[in-house]
């Protein structure tokens, strides 16, 4: 399984469903990463957001 890290406090993040996902920028600062967990209220991941269907359609 691929570990993502919050990119604000670098922590590991267990909830993805709790990530705020922000579009990647050149002045973006980065957390290193650290293997704690993310401690943030919404965790911040810099990239767009994974492409979800609409809730009446069923997933691929």
């Amino acid at each position: 399984m691929t570990t993502i890290h919050c990119n604000f406090c670098g922590g590991v993040i267990h909830d993805p469903a709790k990530i705020e996902y922000r579009p990647p920028r050149a002045s973006a600062q980065v957390a290193l990463t650290t293997p704690e967990p993310c401690t943030c209220e919404r965790p911040i991941v810099y990239e767009h957001a994974p492409v979800e269907p609409p809730e009446d359609e069923p997933a691929a």
